[in-house]
C-alpha cells in the first residue's frame, strides 16, 4: 500500500479491504485515510477510495455486513488528548464508492444483516474517566440512525461483536475483571445468558456465525466457546 500504514482489515469471499493511512508529517491534522480493495486471487489493489481527514489510524474499525463496507474512526486532539468519534462511512462494494456519511460521532460499531449498532459518548467527546455512553441503531435500508438509547449497567461497550434479530453477543470484562461472553435480548437489552469466567486477560475475539462459535485469545491460549 505504498508509504501508508494499514490501520484495519476485513475480508470476505468477494474481497479484502484495508484502511490505509497516509501520514506525511507528525501533525495528525495532515493525515488522510483511504479504503483499499484487494483482489485475493491476485493480491493486487483494484480500488483505492479516499475517505478524507478521518478516520486517521486511531482506534479505527472496519466491518462488513448488510451488503456494504462500514468504516469508523476516532479522532484524537493531540493538544488536549480528547477523543472524538467520527462519521460512519458506508461504501458500496458494487461500485467502490461512498454512498453515505452518517453523522453519529461513533467509537464502536457492530454490523448485523440490516442494521449497524453504533456506540458514542453522550457529550460527543471522551475527556474524562466517567463518560456516559449511548447507542444508536442505523437502519441499513435508509441510513437513518435511531434515537439514542442506553444499555443498563451491563453495557457491552466495545465488546459487542454480533448483532442478529435473535441476539446480541458481546465479549468483554465483567465487574470483577474476568472475561465473559454475554448474550442480550435485542428488544429489551436485558442479559439472556452469560458464560462462566474465562480469563482475566482479553486480546481479541471472533464470532463464527455459521457454527455459533466464539474464539477468544487470552495471550496464553485460545478459548473456544459454543454459544448454541
Amino acid at each position: 500500500i505504498g508509504d501508508r500504514f494499514a490501520a484495519a482489515v476485513a475480508a470476505d469471499a468477494m474481497a479484502v479491504w484495508a484502511l490505509a493511512i497516509a501520514a506525511p508529517s507528525d501533525d495528525v491534522a495532515e493525515w488522510t485515510g483511504s479504503l483499499v480493495r484487494i483482489d485475493a486471487a491476485t493480491n493486487e489493489i483494484v480500488a483505492d477510495i479516499p475517505l478524507g481527514s478521518h478516520p486517521v489510524g486511531y482506534l479505527d474499525e472496519l466491518r462488513l455486513g448488510a451488503g456494504s463496507v462500514w468504516v469508523l474512526g476516532v479522532r484524537l486532539d493531540e493538544s488536549t488528548n480528547d477523543e472524538y468519534g467520527s462519521d460512519l462511512i458506508r461504501v458500496d462494494p458494487a461500485t467502490n464508492g461512498i454512498v453515505a456519511r452518517i453523522p453519529v460521532g461513533g467509537f464502536h460499531i457492530a454490523v448485523g444483516t440490516d442494521e449497524v449498532w453504533v456506540r458514542f459518548p453522550a457529550d460527543g467527546v471522551v475527556d474524562s474517566p466517567g463518560e456516559s455512553w449511548l447507542w444508536t441503531r442505523v437502519d441499513a435500508t435508509t441510513n437513518e440512525p435511531s434515537a439514542p438509547f442506553a444499555f443498563d449497567e451491563s453495557d457491552p461497550g466495545d465488546g459487542l461483536h454480533l448483532v442478529t434479530p435473535e441476539a446480541l453477543l458481546a465479549v468483554g470484562y465483567d465487574e470483577l475483571g474476568d472475561v465473559r461472553v454475554t448474550s442480550y435480548d435485542p428488544a429489551t437489552l436485558e442479559v439472556v445468558a452469560r458464560s462462566a469466567p474465562i480469563h482475566p486477560d482479553l486480546h481479541g475475539a471472533a464470532v463464527d456465525v455459521a457454527t455459533r462459535t466464539v474464539w477468544i485469545t487470552t495471550g496464553e491460549r485460545i478459548v473456544r466457546l459454543d454459544i448454541a
